[in-house]
């Protein structure tokens, strides 16, 4: 995509984009038509396969209720179609339809932005979990594994996969069949510790991928001394895969059992196994590589608080497996469709804004860098205005102009930030494990003012010969 410095090159590039989109919804009913799964016609024959899109992909976001989306729609269009119309011709919808609309939205994306091609794009893979409904068992927790993989050197998300409760606590083996379905290639698997298996590193090394996989603290590897390496070494295919140790302190304060402030001293340590080669990669390279992971965590993130994943409680006893992806899928797309919004406007930016004089030393004396980024999720409000259009081949440039102008904010992130992973929401993973945090450091903390270390658990122990109270 080519830029010029003035207004009217950035109405030329939404423009374009227009054209584009309009392109891909254009045949949206024919397409959906000779996919359908049954020939069996629904009640509203006036209803439209584009009017049943629209209320899916609406459904898609946090706090929309089906009941809701029909009734305006309704009353915009002053018409009266039940809501269990549209859910029925939702079901006829082939899931293949949705797969294939987000193939062409990720097409047009690359095909405007990623037009140079690296060396390896590294892709930070994790498995999330969430609350399906599939069995329909009342008073049942049904948790399903979903696995997301994320390109941070193109910093957009390339797929999530619908995993199943059978599959809790089996991340390798689902991201072993992603590799094999998808062909994989000119890739650096950036993947934590959950990861590390002697298999996967043979697999990996086999299918000629690169990787970056922490390393679990108890791997015997990390110890050269130990008299079992060398069968240890017999596990491992490719003899040249190298590991990097990193340590840092860094204080930290936590609250004693009298709910007191105590600053504390930690030593950290995070051990990295990789084949990338020294002379391309030296270890500062490789530790950020592996700092890049966190890119999917916010990824997951950015979706758990704008769209219906976390919880999803959807059920028709044949088919809700499918009812779950198409909406994984609707909501990647409208993802595509708002960072691509961002992205023209975003090097518009960099191609016209003049450069700032720098400030004398003496005016610059803010506490805190940051870096200018959108929030994305007003950005998702603002396409959620134009998704009509957009699924209706009526959008115009104006449209995204004026989403431009109302809905891209910049916000000031702290550069460097770290914040505890905490969830205000009961019974969430990060809600729990706050607790379980909380509590074990009450121990630790215990146990250095008491001078009781070796009165702790394994694991405690270990943390705690690693921490010290600051006075």
């Amino acid at each position: 995509m080519d830029y010029c410095n003035d207004n009217k090159c950035l109405y030329n590039n939404y423009y374009i984009l227009t054209k584009n989109l309009n392109n891909i919804f254009k045949n949206v009913n024919n397409d959906i038509t000779n996919n359908i799964v049954d020939n069996k016609k629904t009640r509203n024959s006036k209803l439209k396969y584009s009017d049943v899109l629209y209320y899916k992909f609406l459904y898609t976001f946090k706090n929309n209720s089906k009941q809701n989306i029909v009734s305006n729609i309704n009353f915009k269009n002053n018409k009266l179609i039940d809501r269990t119309t549209y859910h029925k011709k939702d079901l006829k919808i082939n899931v293949s339809f949705y797969y294939d609309l987000f193939d062409k939205i990720k097409k047009n994306y690359n095909d405007l932005f990623n037009k140079n091609i690296s060396n390896y794009d590294i892709i930070a893979v994790d498995g999330t979990y969430n609350n399906t409904n599939i069995k329909n068992i009342k008073g049942y927790l049904e948790t399903n594994l979903n696995m997301g993989y994320y390109n941070v050197t193109k910093n957009i998300p390339i797929d999530i996969t619908y995993c199943g409760e059978e599959n809790k606590n089996r991340e390798i083996l689902q991201l072993k069949k992603y590799i094999n379905s998808n062909k994989l290639k000119n890739v650096i698997l950036v993947l934590d510790r959950a990861y590390f298996s002697y298999d996967l590193i043979n697999f990996l090394d086999d299918q000629n991928l690169k990787y970056v996989i922490r390393v679990k603290n108890n791997c015997l590897m990390l110890n050269k001394n130990n008299d079992k390496n060398n069968k240890i070494n017999d596990k491992i295919n490719n003899k040249n895969i190298r590991f990097i140790t990193y340590k840092a302190d860094r204080e930290v304060i936590k609250k004693d059992k009298n709910n007191i402030n105590t600053k504390l001293k930690e030593k950290l340590e995070c051990n990295i196994v990789t084949n990338l080669c020294l002379n391309e990669y030296n270890n500062e390279d490789i530790k950020n590589i592996y700092l890049s992971r966190w890119d999917i965590e916010v990824f997951f993130k950015f979706i758990k608080y704008n769209f219906k994943f976390s919880r999803l409680d959807e059920h028709n006893n044949k088919n809700t497996k499918n009812e779950y992806i198409k909406m994984y899928y609707s909501m990647l797309i409208i993802i595509y469709i708002s960072m691509m919004v961002n992205k023209i406007n975003n090097d518009y930016i960099k191609k016209t804004e003049p450069k700032l004089k720098l400030k004398s030393k003496s005016k610059l004396k803010t506490k805190n860098k940051y870096n200018k980024k959108t929030n994305k999720s007003l950005l998702l409000n603002g396409v959620y205005l134009i998704l009509e259009k957009i699924i209706n081949n009526k959008l115009e440039t104006n449209d995204l102009i004026n989403i431009n102008k109302n809905f891209i904010k910049k916000v000031n992130i702290i550069i460097d930030i770290s914040n505890e992973r905490k969830s205000k929401t009961p019974h969430s993973k990060w809600y729990i494990q706050g607790y379980a945090e909380h509590y074990r450091n009450i121990k630790i903390i215990d146990a250095l003012k008491e001078n009781k270390i070796d009165e702790l658990n394994k694991n405690l122990k270990i943390i705690a010969k690693n921490t010290k109270i600051v006075t």
